[in-house]
């Protein structure tokens, strides 16, 4: 093994001192390997996108956009959403227990939230359809062309969820020749992942795509009390596309169905500070479990498990009227997600009353036994038509309408089982214990089923136009007027009607309610070509994102009043830029940005559970500086790189009226508090070599390597302590042998070479300070060293 590592070494630093990579994004994706040695490289920044609902120069666009390619993703096995920010700086992962509750956010924004009230902060658009629930865009990166991630408000063409950015997901089209593509990998801990894509016409007028792909993983966690491993996964795709072209008309159909069974996400137990409870009871039932930062392992009696299904079909179509072009999407989807999930993080219940009184010194609330089993069912019907304008005037436009409808159903039970009362004396941990002897101790079992609907009404018009008023100067435009509705009616029942009786189990309660709202997104500003390689610009932009409902499962009348609509106004300064014969790309924007009523998630503690509620949580600011680039100084070598500085804070929380006075100055200590998954710093950079060696060996050599750096993250808006993650450097590395014809491709692929710990999610419970608090960690798939091996053909 030491051997292994020790070439793994090896091979990072002879990456990195020969300038590495498997260069995963930037400005521009890297340029594909030259089927001869007389081949020009690729321009670097010659990158179209649609991040304006048009194709486009990716160095004509006046906003901040970062470029994946599909290819690079592979070549880093960066498969979802979880990683994708290990190339996007200015993107981060907001991972939860489950899809359901988790999202993204950029520049430190976004809203992560349990409520099916509410919606992501940052847009999810794949092939031109957008995803109402982050959940249902974390599925499998399948069939990619490439990801455009755009930050800051995007809501004027984008709509109301995307107040912080969007993520622009395009996939593969059909191709007019014939084209096959397969691909099978390996990696540590029985990973196993395979990909196909078959591609070509069917008539003269008619293409048509079809793809799949499959995945399976043991997991990165061992849960000692059945010796299997978690956190890992089972999931398959299909996708089918057809393009057809009718004169003016042409009209794209597709339609997908994926299938994702994990044994995830087991909560790991990190840091505690114990009470005599947690230190005499809970702790000893963990062995050989130790709950600390750097721990990988559980003890679970339940293992957890998430299921997810998506479903979809869409209908585009674009018709010629002259030099015009008329868009309409049509879309329907569903999404389908389970979620199994050992709420008392421990594997024995009953051997001690769980429950607080004269004859026990404190409460004993963890000892016992707590499943959750969550299920939602999703569906999604969006409308868009809009009009563009010809390209390459002087006054060019895009305008158009956007009609959204959401239902969701959930249906979520709690259950415990404990000792509730004991004839046995106090032992020497402190406490009372319990025994299954006929008449000793009295042994309890409750729950508390709750369903509710949750129903999503969007209407929106929009236009955004570009005036060049003199030769290289560009006036810029927009507007969109948004109607938005959403109504709730959630009803919970409890087996037993003690409070005491049932931890973690709210009481009794029914619910409806609905709210509405009216929103006006905007973009105005300048764009100067200073140069045929310098383009300068700067934007206003006005972001809306919709009121929202708190509805989740431990809602009580306490939390039912609506969350106001979230605004932001946004400044921009930024260039796109090429320098030495357009060989480098550097494209950097300065921008600040300040959300009002900002919605976001806070923990709160209810019958010694913790739970997270959304809540307007006043005005925040997002500031900084971001810069991209891409390098080719040889037609061999290309480097990228990205980097931002961002300062995301609370500037004024919104606290309650009714506070007392030293929960009134409690309250008023966040301002000026980071916000959470907000990193100061945060930087890439990585680079491809392909060795010149065409003439001596019978296969091109390429060598990879990718760094990866974020400083200290915060994941509390209420600043626990304990809810943080020390700054942390991830080190991957590839070598790929290639045929000189580009059919064949065999990589080996090293992961976090350093092996460096790190979380994606903590959940705190506690103040962080005093006892009892503790972490609940979420262990992403890097957050340790691992290599895999991947072969792909090409026809």
């Amino acid at each position: 093994m030491k051997t292994v590592y020790m070439s793994a070494s090896m091979l990072a630093l002879a990456s990195l001192m020969a300038a590495p990579s498997a260069a995963a994004a930037q400005t521009a994706p890297p340029a594909p390997a030259p089927q001869s040695a007389d081949l020009a490289p690729v321009d670097t920044g010659d990158i179209v996108v649609t991040a304006q609902r048009r194709s486009e120069n990716l160095q004509t666009v006046p906003v901040a956009i970062t470029v994946v390619s599909g290819d690079a993703l592979r070549a880093q096995n960066i498969n979802s959403t979880e990683t994708l920010d290990k190339v996007v700086p200015s993107l981060t992962f907001k991972r939860g227990t489950a899809n359901v509750n988790s999202t993204i956010a950029i520049r430190g924004l976004g809203t992560q939230s349990f409520a099916s009230g509410a919606e992501p902060s940052v847009s999810t658009i794949i092939d031109g359809v957008v995803y109402g629930r982050s959940g249902m865009a974390t599925q499998e990166f399948a069939d990619l062309d490439r990801i455009e991630v755009l930050r800051g408000p995007q809501g004027t063409l984008f709509g109301k969820n995307a107040s912080a950015g969007a993520l622009n997901i395009v996939t593969r089209a059909p191709t007019k020749t014939f084209k096959a593509e397969a691909s099978a990998a390996y990696y540590d801990r029985a990973e196993y992942r395979a990909s196909a894509t078959v591609s070509g016409p069917l008539s003269e007028n008619v293409g048509a795509l079809l793809s799949g792909y499959y995945g399976n993983y043991d997991g990165n966690a061992k849960n000692v009390f059945n010796n299997s491993w978690v956190n890992g996964y089972e999931k398959f795709g299909i996708k089918g596309k057809l393009k057809g072209e009718f004169g003016d008309l042409t009209v794209g159909i597709a339609a997908d169905y994926s299938h994702e069974k994990d044994d995830c996400c087991g909560d790991i137990l990190g840091t505690f500070i114990p009470n005599a409870q947690f230190s005499n009871i809970f702790l000893p039932q963990q062995r050989p479990v130790v709950p600390r930062y750097g721990n990988r392992d559980l003890n679970n009696n339940f293992t957890p498990g998430t299921t997810d299904t998506n479903t979809g079909v869409s209908a585009t179509l674009d018709y010629k009227l002259g030099d015009y072009t008329l868009t309409s999407i049509t879309a329907y989807r569903n999404w389908k997600n389970r979620q199994l999930r050992d709420g008392d993080f421990g594997s024995q219940s009953g051997q001690y009353v769980a429950v607080a009184s004269a004859a026990t010194p404190a409460a004993a609330t963890q000892n016992i036994d707590q499943r959750d089993d969550g299920r939602l069912n999703f569906k999604q019907y969006s409308q868009e038509i809009r009009i563009a304008s010809p390209s390459g005037r002087r006054f060019e436009y895009v305008a158009g309408g956007f009609f959204w409808w959401t239902d969701e159903d959930d249906t979520f039970t709690r259950s415990d089982s404990f000792c509730s009362a004991s004839t046995l004396a106090i032992d020497a941990t402190g406490f009372r214990p319990c025994s299954t002897a006929p008449g000793v101790s009295t042994f309890v079992s409750s729950n508390g089923p709750a369903a509710w609907n949750t129903k999503f009404r969007s209407q929106a018009g929009f236009a955004q136009a570009t005036w060049e008023v003199v030769d290289h100067l560009k006036l810029i435009g927009g507007i969109r007027y948004t109607h938005d509705s959403v109504s709730y009616s959630f009803a919970r029942t409890v087996s037993v009607a003690d409070a005491t009786l049932r931890p973690g189990i709210q009481g009794a309660f029914t619910s409806a309610q609905r709210t509405s709202a009216n929103g006006v997104s905007g973009k105005a500003g300048l764009q100067y070509q200073v140069t045929p390689d310098l383009m300068a610009y700067g934007t206003y932009s006005r972001g809306y994102k919709g009121p929202a409902l708190n509805v989740f499962y431990s809602m009580t009348a306490n939390n039912t009043a609506p969350i106001s609509p979230e605004t932001s106004n946004a400044f921009e300064l930024g260039i796109k830029s090429k320098f030495f014969d357009r060989r480098l790309t550097l494209n950097a924007a300065l921008y600040s940005q300040v959300l009002d009523n900002f919605q976001a998630n806070s923990f709160v503690t209810q019958g010694g559970q913790t739970f997270v509620t959304l809540t307007n949580a006043g005005r925040v600011r997002s500031r900084g500086f971001e810069a991209d680039f891409s390098l080719r100084p040889t037609d061999h070598f290309t480097l990228n790189g990205g980097y931002t500085y961002n300062e995301g804070t609370i500037r004024a929380f919104a606290c309650a009226p009714t506070l007392s006075a030293a929960n009134l100055a409690t309250c008023l200590a966040h301002n000026g508090k980071p916000l959470p998954f907000a990193p100061k710093h945060k930087f890439n950079l990585g680079a491809d070599w392909r060795l010149p060696l065409e003439d001596a060996l019978p296969f091109t050599v390429k060598l990879g390597s990718q760094v990866s750096y974020s400083s200290r993250i915060n994941f509390d808006l209420d600043q626990t302590p304990l809810a943080q993650q020390a700054p942390y450097a991830l080190l991957d590395a590839n070598i790929t042998l290639g045929s000189k014809d580009g059919k064949f491709e065999l990589s080996l692929i090293g992961k976090n070479l350093t092996d460096k710990y790190y979380v994606s999610f903590v959940t705190p419970a506690g103040n962080g300070v005093s006892a009892p608090s503790y972490q609940r960690l979420q262990v992403p798939r890097d957050a340790q060293r691992y290599f895999g091996v991947r072969g792909t053909v090409k026809y």
